[in-house]
């Protein structure tokens, strides 16, 4: 979207109007993989088409969501290849 979920919470709750939605030209298909436990290879992560790392700042422990991962592509396929390479790099 051109306007973050986080964005437009601050916005909504200091009663700015909310910014806009859409998704960025030419991405069709979205999708987001949480990062759980150990941080992630973030790097590695980068050369994932698509995959935008988004971290929270937050010491590792087991079961605590560190982060997420948003993914957005032109297509179903490259949306499933894009997300099942990114799975493959993070910590088991």
């Amino acid at each position: 979207a051109q306007t973050s979920q986080f964005e437009n919470h601050l916005r909504a709750i200091t009663g700015l109007p909310l910014g806009p939605t859409p998704m960025r030209p030419g991405i069709t298909h979205a999708g987001m993989l949480n990062l759980v436990g150990d941080h992630p290879p973030v790097s590695k992560l980068l050369t994932v088409p698509g995959a935008r790392v988004h971290l929270y700042g937050k010491a590792p422990k087991p079961g605590r969501k560190v982060g997420h991962l948003n993914f957005g592509a032109a297509s179903e396929t490259a949306l499933r290849a894009s997300m099942e390479a990114a799975g493959t790099m993070l910590p088991r």
